[in-house]
């Protein structure tokens, strides 16, 4: 499976083990900042990212409630052919800045 971890937490321990964990388990990922989406709104073509060539089949969002407001950038990504690991509405709801 092809997929990308958003997160903005690029030197966090448990993203690296994430990324390890899923590589060995033969599955092509990077981690992906939100800063680096590009989506075309009103496009059925895939999401990408400036900083990786994965197109993803999975996305596993790592940003909880320290940057609610990339919660924007996974509601972009959603699509019914691409898997978002957590709804965007749990990142920008209750015990939030912005909820």
């Amino acid at each position: 499976m092809r997929g990308w971890i958003l997160s903005h937490l690029e030197d966090s321990p448990s993203i690296a083990l994430l990324l390890e964990a899923c590589r060995a388990g033969g599955h092509l990922v990077d981690l992906v900042h939100p800063k680096d989406c590009v989506v075309r709104l009103g496009d059925n073509r895939p999401p990408t990212a400036a900083s990786t060539d994965i197109v993803p089949d999975i996305v596993v969002t790592r940003l909880g409630s320290t940057a609610p407001g990339y919660a924007l950038a996974v509601r972009a990504l959603e699509s019914p052919a691409l898997f978002a690991s957590i709804a965007p509405p749990a990142l920008s709801g209750h015990g939030t800045r912005y909820g």
